[in-house]
């Protein structure tokens, strides 16, 4: 599956989460690359097939703390060392995940993440979000206001509601428009990400909160009613993946539609939390 390929950005706490990943993937199926905050810790992570470190540039001020922006930093340092690189897409997540094997095939990966770049939805629900600001404001001018308006003045949230995947053809443009910082400091990539494929790609925003009730992004939907999960497909929604959570209560019917990958496996989703609200 040379088309696709992971990057993921890792510490040692979260080395066990990644080599029981790297373990699950089938053989010959995909290249994963890890992004190191170090040489040092790249050092002391155990030789595994089919990777590749990338360590940042060393010397950088930053807090290890991921909500400070180490994590956003290094994803997007790794997205620009490999706009050049030998894959047409990026999956791009965290350690705490798990492969469906019986779905992670190059038919299914590859038609879903089409499908994302061919139905061009943005999936979001219409909330409160400390994320859409700082998203909008990654782009400057008219951009920018475009940006404000799209999401309705940051009132729509959209962070991981559905596949964190980013097309290499993209990444050349989308580094121009907005680079990456000198400074790190907290910023949420993948939103960034979106708002740039609706800002020059024809994406469009999808909001589910009429559909399903959740009132932020899709990122911790789970549900005990599973029209709901038949609702957003027919919205064209893939399911690529979802929570632990929501896997665990609806394993039969995710399988069935392809579902490939399971995250927050370090978390609880609250099912149908919004029904009340």
């Amino acid at each position: 599956m040379d088309r696709v390929a992971f990057i993921i950005p890792i510490h040692p706490p979260y080395f066990g989460y990644l080599y029981r990943f790297l373990e699950s993937l089938p053989p010959n199926s995909v290249h994963v690359y890890l992004v190191f905050s170090s040489q040092g810790d790249a050092d002391v992570f155990l030789p595994q097939t089919y990777t590749t470190s990338i360590v940042i540039p060393q010397g950088l001020q930053y807090s290890p703390i991921s909500q400070c922006g180490i994590v956003d930093f290094k994803k997007f340092y790794a997205l620009s060392q490999l706009r050049d690189a030998p894959h047409d897409y990026f999956i791009v997540c965290d350690a705490e995940v798990h492969l469906v094997a019986k779905n992670f095939t190059s038919e299914n990966v590859l038609g879903k993440i089409e499908s994302i770049f061919k139905n061009k939805n943005i999936y979001c629900g219409r909330g409160e979000s400390g994320l859409t600001k700082p998203a909008c404001d990654a782009f400057k001018g008219t951009a920018y206001d475009a940006a404000k308006e799209l999401t309705e003045d940051f009132k729509l949230c959209f962070w991981w509601s559905d596949l964190p995947v980013y097309k290499r053809e993209h990444l050349a443009h989308f580094f121009e428009v907005c680079p990456i910082p000198d400074t790190i400091y907290s910023r949420p990539d993948n939103c960034i990400y979106l708002l740039y494929l609706a800002l020059y790609h024809g994406f469009k925003f999808v909001n589910v909160t009429p559909l399903v009730g959740v009132r932020q992004s899709l990122e911790h939907f789970a549900t005990n009613h599973v029209e709901k999960i038949h609702t957003l497909s027919k919205s064209g929604y893939g399911h690529s993946w979802v929570t632990s959570t929501q896997y665990q209560i609806n394993q039969t019917v995710l399988d069935e539609i392809g579902t490939f990958l399971v995250f927050h496996l370090d978390r609880h989703s609250q099912p149908d939390f919004h029904d009340n609200q």
